[in-house]
């Protein structure tokens, strides 16, 4: 979420604006950002799913394929 150029908050604001069906995974190490709780503000800004590091590879694989399993 925190980018050497920008904020991860930014683009996926940015993303979502210029396409409003991308699928957005937020990965951070959490903290906060201008006083709110990173994951929750990512979440809010458009992040269909958000994971906090470190994380196992497994729990990536199941986001992403959860964006892309047809529902039940």
């Amino acid at each position: 979420m925190f980018m050497p150029e920008g904020s991860g908050l930014e683009l996926i604001r940015a993303l979502r604006r210029q396409n409003s069906a991308a699928r957005i995974i937020a990965i951070t190490g959490g903290g906060t950002w201008e006083g709110f709780e990173v994951l929750i503000t990512a979440k809010d800004a458009g992040a269909d799913v958000t994971l906090r590091k470190p994380l196992p590879t497994e729990a990536l694989v199941e986001a992403v394929e959860g964006l892309f399993d047809p529902p039940q």
